[in-house]
């Protein structure tokens, strides 16, 4: 008798074992798989008047601003802010990104228009995963 009830257990255990609903550990479900995007933001030109030779380092220089990466439907997706030396780094989902900013005017006494940079990468781009890729992003002064 104690061995068919034993018996009974064991297959009634079995039974609600295998009709348990499986639940998802975390280390089950795997994270979208990323790119990492990185470079340079420069502004420029950033002096009004070039001559030959130049005494003045009036080439894109380095800058220190937030970009927005939007999907393809206008979502925003990330943002980074790029350290004092322009360099930035990102990590992104695979997919296709354009770029947008909220770019801020240059600081008074600069000799940069008082009007907000205009962005002049502004994409498409597409990232696959486990990509790098090194993508400059340059502002335009407005100073012709």
């Amino acid at each position: 008798m104690k061995s068919i009830l034993s018996f009974g257990l064991v297959i009634i255990s079995i039974f609600i074992i295998s009709t348990s609903p499986v639940i998802a550990k975390e280390k089950d479900v795997k994270p979208a798989i990323k790119a990492t995007v990185s470079g340079i933001i420069t502004l420029g030109p950033v002096c009004a008047v070039v001559t030959y030779p130049s005494s003045e380092n009036c080439g894109d220089q380095p800058y220190a601003t937030t970009v927005y990466f939007y999907s393809t439907t206008g979502r925003k997706i990330k943002s980074v802010t790029s350290s004092t030396d322009g360099s930035y780094k990102v990590r992104l989902p695979a997919g296709t990104y354009t770029i947008g900013t909220t770019a801020t005017p240059p600081p008074s006494g600069s000799i940069i228009p008082p009007s907000i940079p205009k962005l002049k990468t502004t994409g498409p781009i597409t990232v696959t995963a486990h990509q790098r890729l090194n993508l400059p992003i340059s502002f335009e002064t407005g100073i012709q």
